[in-house]
C-alpha cells in the first residue's frame, strides 16, 4: 500500500510505500524537504498543486531516511532558499572571470605595490642618477645629438646672488669654467651645470630632497637673438 499526500510547500501530489511513514523526503518539484505523514493522516482532503502542477500523481524518488545508529530525523529548515545547482556554477565561473580580469588589469597598470624593502632602500639613498640625451631635428634625422650642449639643473628655492655670465655657460666644445663667480654661486646653492658629450647624452647625479628646473642650451639650435660670440658684431 501507498501514502498519497500533498508537499507543504507547493501542495505536489506525492506519494510513498506505506514503510516510508514519517521518513524525510524531498519533494521532486520544488526540493522541499517534508516528512511523509502516518496512513491515518493522508487520508485529508488532497489540494490542487498551486505551481507547476504535474498530470498524474508522482512517487516520490528520493528519500532521505533516518540514521540507523541513533534514530534521529533529519530536521527541516524553513527559512532556506533553494536554488538550481547550475546557478551557483554560474556564479562561481563569473567570479572566477572577474578575479582573473582584475588580476590582468592590474598587472598592465604597473604592477603591485612598492615593497617595504623597495621603500627602506629608497629611503636610505642620498643621491639618485639622471641620465638623458639631447637631440635636435634635422632634415636627415630628426633626433640628431646635440653635442655640446649645456644643461644647467637650477633648484626651485634657489635665489641668485649675481647675474648669469652667459660666457662661462656658452655651448660648444670649450670646458666650463667652474671657478666663475656665477657657476659658483649655482653650485653653492645645489645646483648643477654640465655639458653633452659628442653623442648628445649626459649623466649627473641629484640629491634625493630636492626639487629642480632644468635649463638646456642647445649647440646647434640658435635663436635670432642668440648673444654667442660669433653672432655679435663688434
Amino acid at each position: 500500500m501507498t501514502i498519497q499526500f500533498q508537499c507543504e510547500h507547493c501542495d505536489q501530489p506525492l506519494q510513498v510505500p506505506q514503510m516510508q511513514a514519517g521518513d524525510p523526503i524531498r519533494c521532486p518539484n520544488c526540493r522541499h524537504v517534508g516528512v511523509a505523514p502516518q496512513a491515518t493522516e493522508s487520508k485529508k482532503e488532497i489540494k490542487k498543486p498551486t505551481t507547476n502542477p504535474f498530470t498524474q500523481d508522482q512517487e516520490v524518488t528520493e528519500v532521505m531516511r533516518r540514521g540507523k545508529a541513533n534514530g534521529a530525523t533529519l530536521g527541516v529548515d524553513r527559512r532556506r532558499v533553494a536554488f538550481a545547482r547550475t546557478s551557483i556554477y554560474g556564479f562561481g565561473a563569473l567570479l572566477l572571470c572577474v578575479s582573473v580580469l582584475s588580476f590582468f588589469l592590474g598587472m598592465l597598470s604597473g604592477g603591485g605595490p612598492v615593497t617595504n624593502q623597495d621603500g627602506a632602500d629608497l629611503a636610505q639613498m642620498d643621491e639618485v642618477t639622471i641620465r638623458g640625451r639631447v637631440t635636435y631635428p634635422q632634415s636627415d634625422d630628426p633626433e640628431a645629438p646635440d653635442g655640446g650642449a649645456v644643461l644647467l639643473l637650477v633648484p626651485t628655492d634657489w635665489t641668485p646672488g649675481e647675474k648669469m655670465d652667459y660666457e662661462t655657460i656658452e655651448p660648444g666644445t670649450g670646458a666650463i669654467d667652474y671657478t666663475a663667480g656665477s657657476v659658483l654661486d649655482l653650485q653653492q646653492g645645489g645646483g648643477i651645470v654640465t655639458r653633452t658629450g659628442s653623442d648628445g647624452r649626459f649623466e649627473f647625479q641629484v640629491p634625493t630632497d630636492m626639487t629642480f628646473y632644468m635649463v638646456i642650451l642647445s649647440n646647434n639650435v640658435i635663436r635670432p637673438d642668440s648673444p654667442r660670440r660669433e653672432h655679435v658684431t663688434t
